[in-house]
């Protein structure tokens, strides 16, 4: 939904990481896998700390955001293998903290991510678990992710290479679909949408720019003005599914409509859905 916002002139808010984590369980790919790496790189992390033990030089350490030296909680399983526990914000870790009775005696610091993947690398740990209660969960940071993201942004960049960039002043066009999805795909929109009260109308249609088509685009129209993160929820898991009934190689890009937008997608399609 943002690079469509922003190839249309929208200024909406950049992903956060908990979207960012999200958009990955919903359809690992290369992009959303680069957006969640870049996010994590850009954020600052929670880790779970706890009081170090006598021989504290024995226990692994890390600078916090404030220049103290904090311990991470190190979990281990039988294999010996060993991870570090961080959260995207101070409710993910009152969950863990909430159902985790290992967590009674721990607390938490604030570590950019940079610097927390860089002492995950130079600690030998195998994974960090992100949210590890949710309620967005990354399923655990390898140590091969681990390793890449110590290496910091150019990395991530060579490995995935950089977002496409839209020239300022490209005319897009708005238009019906070039083929029009199946009987299936409009099924699971319809079905997904209609159990959600909030949406008033949904839309399939086509951007297209100078040089080349879009993405199929799935506008949604909703009764009132909703959080960006209340849309995301509605539209995401029906945008996951649907993409599933599309062709091979074809993606689908899931975005709110309103004022001029919407305006100039109903004057080229009609609704796929529409609640009386």
């Amino acid at each position: 939904m943002g690079f469509l916002k922003r190839l249309l002139g929208g200024t909406g808010p950049s992903l956060s990481l908990s979207r960012a984590i999200k958009a990955v369980a919903l359809d690992d790919k290369p992009s959303t896998r680069r957006a969640l790496y870049e996010s994590l790189l850009k954020s600052t992390l929670l880790i779970a700390t706890v009081v170090p033990e006598a021989d504290a030089q024995a226990q692994p350490a890390v600078p916090s955001a404030d220049k103290r030296v904090v311990y991470p909680v190190t979990l281990k399983n039988d294999q010996g293998q060993t991870a570090w526990l961080a959260f995207t914000d101070a409710d993910s870790f009152a969950a863990w903290k909430a159902a985790d009775p290992r967590s009674e005696r721990c607390s938490c610091a604030d570590v950019p991510g940079p610097v927390l993947f860089r002492s995950a690398q130079e600690n030998g740990l195998d994974e960090i678990v992100v949210n590890l209660a949710g309620p967005t969960t990354s399923g655990g940071l390898s140590r091969g992710e681990i390793e890449l993201l110590a290496q910091g942004m150019d990395a991530v960049v060579s490995r995935f290479g950089r977002p496409e960039v839209v020239p300022l002043g490209t005319t897009v066009v708005v238009g019906p679909p070039a083929k029009w999805p199946s009987a299936e795909f409009l099924s699971i929109i319809r079905d997904g949408l209609g159990g959600h009260p909030e949406v008033k109308a949904a839309y399939v249609f086509q951007l297209t720019t100078s040089k080349r088509k879009m993405p199929l685009a799935l506008g949604i129209e909703f009764r009132k003005p909703l959080g960006d993160q209340e849309a995301r929820d509605i539209m995401d898991p029906v945008c996951a599914q649907a993409v599933g009934a599309l062709g091979p190689e074809q993606s689908l890009d899931a975005m709110v409509l309103e004022s001029d937008l919407l305006e100039r997608v109903r004057q080229v399609v009609a609704p796929v859905f529409a609640r009386e």
